[in-house]
């Protein structure tokens, strides 16, 4: 770490004296004397830091909560875990009560500056949000439902929001009622996290419980992500065998026939953060 004081160096690096070398300011008479000094206000250093964290939502601020567990999980040593915890106290000593948590340090004895400033510009949750350029995954097997899924991709395309078919394997995949699905991609060759949203239309495949098993995987993932889950009538039974659960962003097919103006509203809203677990 090159950073003074360093407690794992002894303190080096150190600046270097005027007899090795290092900077030395000239001083020369103006009216006093003109010193190499810093003004009060460089003192301030968490002030800024308070007013972005004041200017979060709740799931933002659980984000950098679990960000900061993970970063500062990794250092092994536990003084430095410490001097983090108790430094970024000054930000906000919530936050650092409930990293120090998860992280086995001690709480932080200092409390936060005193600083309430906030601005909406910052927090996402502000952002507009629209349906454009958003990436669909419409997982399907042998049988799969296909016939709400003609709508579907119409009202999905009209939007902007572009689509992938995933099964077991690339190539054609036979529905209901004739429909065919050509498989882009297979649950080895992409990943959920690729995706803004899934849509689970059901079906097969050689091996059924593997079938099953990549399916749930991929429903897991995008539930825990908050992403936008759209099950049609064929697609319940993969659906009910996976961990998600009905609530925000998971869209049912009830038959109204709203199924693909609903999926396309909850495609631009992104994520659900108040999806509960």
């Amino acid at each position: 770490m090159a950073y003074n004081k360093n407690s794992l160096a002894d303190g080096t690096p150190a600046p270097a004296s005027e007899e090795e070398g290092g900077y030395v300011h000239y001083q020369e008479k103006v009216e006093g004397r003109k010193v190499r000094a810093r003004s009060e206000s460089f003192k301030d250093h968490f002030s800024q830091a308070r007013m972005f964290w004041n200017s979060l939502a709740d799931f933002e601020k659980n984000h950098i909560i679990e960000a900061f567990s993970f970063e500062v999980g990794k250092v092994n040593n536990q003084e430095i875990r410490q001097g983090v915890v108790d430094m970024f106290a000054k930000v906000d000593q919530g936050l650092m009560t409930a990293v120090a948590k998860k992280i086995n340090a001690n709480p932080p004895k200092e409390s936060h500056v005193k600083y309430n400033k906030k601005s909406p510009a910052v927090s996402m949750s502000n952002t507009v949000r629209k349906p454009e350029t958003r990436r669909a995954g419409i997982i399907v097997g042998e049988g799969f439902d296909g016939n709400s899924l003609g709508d579907v991709l119409d009202k999905l395309k009209e939007a902007g929001i572009t689509a992938d078919f995933i099964s077991e394997r690339q190539g054609t995949i036979k529905g209901q009622d004739g429909y065919r699905a050509e498989a882009n991609h297979t649950f080895t060759t992409t990943h959920a996290v690729l995706y803004d949203g899934i849509i689970i239309a059901g079906g097969t495949g050689e091996n059924a419980a593997k079938f099953k098993m990549d399916a749930s995987e991929f429903i897991n993932d995008t539930f825990k992500h908050y992403k936008t889950i759209g099950v049609t009538a064929g697609g319940k039974d993969l659906f009910a065998q996976s961990m998600a659960k009905e609530g925000p962003g998971v869209i049912m097919e009830s038959g109204r026939g709203d199924f693909g103006h609903a999926l396309v509203d909850s495609f631009a809203q992104y994520k659900h953060h108040d999806r509960k677990f």
